[in-house]
């Protein structure tokens, strides 16, 4: 049996997105067993982009995941092995316990 976790509570940030300077909205919230981690883009209609290789796009020094012409995407260092979006927000989700 595989252990899985959720959060506990929806949380909300917001700020400036890296990539293209515009305000950006992250809101992580708690998901039924066996979801995985799924980005919504609410901009887009709710239209959802689960973190699965098949939407994986290659890149150099970035991540990204694209879902027709829907992407997300997260920088990652040159010296660190490859990051799918949401990561970050996985690993500090984990630390949360």
């Amino acid at each position: 049996m595989r252990l899985q976790r959720t959060v506990a509570r929806e949380v909300e940030l917001a700020g400036v997105g890296l990539h293209r300077g515009v305000s950006t909205r992250l809101r992580i919230a708690p998901a039924p067993p066996d979801t995985g981690l799924v980005f919504v883009r609410d901009d887009l209609g709710g239209l959802e982009i689960p973190a699965l290789q098949q939407y994986r796009v290659p890149m150099v020094n970035a991540s990204r995941l694209r879902r027709g012409e829907a992407t997300v995407e997260t920088p990652r260092a040159p010296a660190r092995g490859p990051l799918l979006p949401g990561d970050r927000q996985c690993a500090a989700a984990h630390g949360q316990r």
